[in-house]
């Protein structure tokens, strides 16, 4: 138990440990070759700590075979190798996420990142295609803005060498570029955890240490997964420890996990996925945004059918395209209020497609309370087990969502201050600026950004620190 003597998670039967042990065996057929050092980190990292027994390690090294069961639409024999080789390397990567003194990391983590990329995508396609939901309208590259993010870090890395070192030597402005790299840093991390949560999930739904039901709900999410959270950053992962507890002592939570996570664009939302209830007899997802619910995004299958029902120009002020998808705008409902009395026309279509995604359906069919609950443990075993930084376990209800929100909304205002300082620097390289010149620009530009960013306590104290600093 916990302090608040709550009872904690008890310890499943190993199915993903026992998953991982079975996929190792097939690394040596991969034609992709670990560097030793990163095979030695992995087994370190995953298998030195297992609770599994050597005969429970033999049966599931035993049950290795070239491709999961026939009646699995699950990865080929090659897909399988490949994935054999992400699990590894996303555990190294994750342990070597540093960017180094002036930058040295970043194009070894950018190398890292897009081999990842590469190979997910491949693993992601593979799938789709044996299970018939293959589009070339759709993305399968999970990592796309990760990837440009490390090549802005890559350039801004260079430009604080043009800096004008009185700038530059300030323990106040070096304070801040450090707490930027953290930020950073923090953000590569959190993708990390996506691409091990799409593993894992690609784990489940081909492994024969699984049963049939634990297979098809992993890639049942795993397609519903992809299509909402497409390239994104996890900033936390909650699963209800009541779900997975021997015994409940508090009334259960229809709350199974909660996600939350930034779009590359930067907007952050909260993902629920629920039993079934009231209103919504199916495991579903629920969406919340900062300031209320949500509904989930539209593929693009479907926002061009409703393109063809409301028209081009108000499917644009009621859509916003990102990692693949279309989400419905913030405050869509007052949109579309707004829309028909200026219009007159009947845009029920568009109510009703909202209404639709708001209780989002996960599984292709029904799902029995027992078969669930066998699959999000083995999920979570798996979010543990390969170390995922946001990951928890906690009382899903007690979490405050426009809180947690309202914190993520920090750490993009901390980014989006920091590019606004490469800006003012890089209009300067071809110029013969003084100090004073582009001191005041940035001390103008700061004491703008305390007024209107939402900055944590730490970056605007900072901040302020460098304002006293610079001349005015």
């Amino acid at each position: 138990m916990n302090p608040e003597g709550e009872i904690l998670p008890r310890s499943n039967d190993g199915t993903f440990l026992k998953t991982l042990i079975w996929l190792d065996s097939l690394q040596h057929e991969s034609p992709y070759r670990l560097p030793s050092k990163v095979e030695a980190e992995y087994r370190r990292t995953v298998f030195a700590s297992s609770s599994l027994s050597d005969a429970q390690k033999g049966a599931a090294k035993k049950e290795a075979a070239p491709s999961c069961p026939q009646n699995c639409l699950g990865l080929s024999a090659n897909g399988l190798r490949t994935l054999a080789t992400v699990i590894p390397l996303l555990v190294h990567g994750a342990n070597n996420l540093s960017v180094g003194h002036n930058g040295s990391n970043i194009p070894s983590l950018s190398q890292s990142v897009m081999q990842l990329n590469s190979m997910i995508c491949s693993c992601l396609i593979e799938l789709s295609q044996r299970n018939l939901r293959f589009s070339f309208l759709d993305r399968y590259d999970p990592s796309r803005e990760v990837c440009n993010l490390l090549r802005t870090m890559r350039k801004e890395h260079s430009l604080v060498e043009h800096i004008p070192a009185k700038i530059r030597r300030r323990d106040t402005f070096i304070d801040l570029w450090e707490l930027a790299i953290i930020n950073d840093e923090e953000a590569i991390r959190q993708h990390y955890d996506y691409l091990k949560l799409l593993s894992i999930l690609l784990c489940l739904g081909s492994s024969p240490t699984c049963d049939a039901s634990t297979r098809r709900l992993a890639n049942d999410l795993l397609f519903t997964l992809t299509s909402t959270l497409a390239d994104c950053r996890i900033s936390r992962i909650v699963f209800e420890s009541n779900t997975h507890c021997e015994k409940e002592n508090t009334p259960k939570s229809t709350t199974m996990v909660e996600i939350f996570f930034f779009l590359p664009n930067g907007d952050r939302y909260c993902l629920r996925i629920d039993s079934p209830h009231d209103g919504a007899q199916y495991y579903h997802f629920n969406l919340h945004e900062p300031g209320g619910d949500a509904a989930c995004p539209l593929s693009n299958d479907e926002r061009n059918s409703l393109c063809s029902v409301v028209g081009q120009s108000l499917s644009d002020r009621l859509l916003y395209r990102c990692g693949g998808s279309w989400w419905f705008r913030s405050h869509f409902e007052t949109i579309l209020e707004e829309a028909q009395a200026q219009s007159g026309s009947d845009l029920s279509k568009a109510r009703e497609s909202f209404e639709s995604h708001r209780h989002r359906r996960i599984f292709s069919c029904a799902v029995d309370a027992g078969s669930a609950k066998a699959f999000f443990a083995a999920l979570s075993e798996g979010m543990a087990t390969m170390n995922a930084d946001g990951f928890e376990y906690g009382r899903t209800k007690h979490v405050e969502i426009e809180s947690e929100l309202f914190k993520m909304s920090q750490d993009k205002s901390l980014r989006e201050l920091v590019v606004d300082i490469y800006s003012i620097v890089a209009q300067h390289l071809d110029e013969k600026s003084d100090f004073e010149c582009v001191a005041r620009q940035i001390s103008r530009h700061l004491s703008e950004s305390i007024r209107e960013r939402n900055l944590s306590a730490e970056a605007q104290n900072k901040v302020e620190l460098l304002l006293a600093a610079l001349p005015s």
